[in-house]
């Protein structure tokens, strides 16, 4: 999460409506790789969109309320940092903190940090950033894991490279 922190220029709860509407744009122009029947997107308080499914439900013995055994869930964030070259440092530091530079998407910059349940993508172009992170989540198992999350990661990257490219100069 100190990506998503470190991906906006204001503070979160200031996003603009363009960063709020680019952020539902390019998540759903993810092709949501991993998620293949992601609800609809759903505006965050900060400059962000998420969408998720449930795989499988259970019932709690205790209460009878429904809980989800296994969810994934995508968020993408934009950030405006005035300048391209603020953009491009956001993504060096993360690399100093430990994510792995990554190639072949079509955007000025990109890292990535990956564990077996979560993949945070940070991608710049121009004066923006945009924060992925794919997300595996349960309600009743502390450790779930999505199998192949890095690779769904670089693939919604690539996938929305192109809503992305189309869009940018619009949002800050």
């Amino acid at each position: 999460m100190l990506a998503l922190f470190l991906a906006s220029a204001a503070p979160p709860a200031h996003a603009t409506h363009k960063q709020l509407r680019a952020a539902c744009i390019i998540l759903g122009a993810s092709g949501f790789p991993g998620i293949p029947d992601a609800g609809p997107e759903t505006y965050f308080s900060f400059n962000g969109c998420e969408a998720g499914q449930c795989f499988q439900t259970i019932t709690d013995p205790d209460t009878g309320s429904i809980l989800c055994h296994y969810e994934r869930n995508a968020l993408v964030a934009v950030g405006c940092h005035g300048t391209a070259k603020r953009a491009d440092a956001l993504v060096n530091r993360l690399i100093h903190h430990g994510y792995q530079p990554v190639g072949k998407i079509k955007v000025d910059a990109a890292a990535i940090h990956v564990s077996p349940k979560t993949a945070q993508l940070t991608l710049a172009l121009g004066e923006e950033t945009v924060e992925l992170i794919l997300d595996a989540s349960s309600d009743d198992d502390p450790s779930p894991t999505w199998d192949g999350v890095k690779q769904d990661a670089i693939q919604a990257a690539r996938n929305f490279d192109q809503a992305w490219q189309h869009i940018h100069k619009r949002i800050c």
